[in-house]
């Protein structure tokens, strides 16, 4: 294998190999599908939420104070985006611990905004790895999913922070969730080209190398071409 984006399938293809011809080797093939369990967002869902609108505009999720957007408040400011500022999620971002702290006394560690996301998938994607361990301490569920079925571990995979993905499974976060698409945190990890997320994820759930997406795609087929 190359450097650089063959990296990634150089990680998945030395860890398919013991593992397709171990003691135990998942019996299933390496094509089975486990379809996803969380449906897609609804249209209503989608028109109702301006932060998914965002992600669309500038490729992923998330958020406003981590691309190049404004960020001055105006009259025309909805409420929605006022309570996003004022709220954990923020916070969560800005890696603020003692707001974080101040906002989970005030009865806010499992509060979510309009697109099912909590501080944790935010903290997460972030990379905040303190922030993220103050939500699991005060007792944040690791598994919660976003309307689009994402858990914080997706996030953390898909932004290549090992670190928080090793915390996250640390904390007994499931790997194998699927989220709408069918994507487990293995596949976001692999289709973005972060090998050692893969590594991470693969060394505690050798299994996830078998789990389809609902293109019919594992991990290894998302990697994308030198």
């Amino acid at each position: 294998c190359t450097p650089l984006r063959s990296s990634c399938a150089c990680v998945l293809i030395d860890l398919v190999l013991p593992c397709l011809f171990s003691s135990d080797a998942p019996s299933r093939s390496l094509r089975h599908r486990r379809r996803p369990t969380e449906s897609k967002p609804t249209a209503n869902s989608k028109a109702m939420d301006p932060h998914l609108h965002h992600d669309q505009q500038h490729g992923d999720h998330h958020h406003q104070q981590q691309c190049n957007c404004s960020k001055t408040t105006t009259a025309s400011q909805s409420l929605d985006e006022l309570e996003f500022e004022r709220g954990i999620w923020t916070a969560a971002i800005d890696n603020d611990e003692g707001k974080i702290r101040s906002l989970i006394d005030k009865g806010q560690l499992h509060a979510r905004d309009n697109s099912g996301y909590t501080a944790l998938h935010y903290a997460s994607r972030s990379g905040h790895l303190t922030i993220c361990r103050i939500l699991l301490d005060a007792g944040i569920r690791v598994d919660e999913q976003t309307h689009g079925g994402a858990t914080a571990l997706h996030r953390a995979a898909m932004m290549g922070h090992t670190d928080v993905v090793n915390l996250l499974l640390d904390r007994k976060a499931k790997p194998s969730i699927q989220d709408s698409d069918g994507k487990t945190a293995l596949h976001r990890a692999a289709e973005k080209c972060h090998p050692e997320v893969c590594r991470s994820l693969l060394q505690h759930s050798p299994g996830l190398l078998t789990i389809c997406d609902s293109k019919g795609k594992i991990p290894l087929d998302l990697v994308p071409p030198t």
